[in-house]
């Protein structure tokens, strides 16, 4: 008999490690992650701050809405991963914290529709 492959979604090993005795886990629902806004935000650096990019992706990832920066090279210097619980909520982030940001010169933000795959898991 044929085994099953193992787990490969992040939802699949939530629900194993929760019924697991030994872990306890909160669990979203799928309409709650569906009514949630994912925006990703294009972030171009200021010339000053051309130097250290890590110092910039470091202050933005210390915030609660922050899923994840990665600093990229092309026409925009950062991309920042966030997720809020609606876009009122998104623009309120963008409008408070991310443009007062020192350093940060211009942004893009990009709204995702639906999530496909959210993380790579090697087997």
């Amino acid at each position: 008999m044929k085994r099953p492959p193992p787990y490969t979604t992040t939802s699949r090993n939530w629900k194993k490690k929760a019924r697991s005795k030994r872990t306890k886990l909160h669990l979203t629902t799928r309409k709650q992650v569906r009514d949630s806004a994912r925006p990703l935000s294009l972030l171009s650096r200021a010339p000053t701050e051309y130097g250290d990019p890590e110092r910039i992706a470091a202050e933005l990832a210390k915030h609660k809405e922050v899923e994840s920066v990665n600093i990229v090279a092309g026409d925009w210097e950062l991309i920042m991963k966030s997720r809020t619980k609606d876009q009122d909520e998104y623009f309120s982030f963008l409008k408070n914290v991310i443009s007062r940001e020192k350093g940060i010169e211009k942004t893009r933000s990009i709204i995702s529709l639906k999530e496909v795959k959210t993380e790579f898991i090697k087997t």
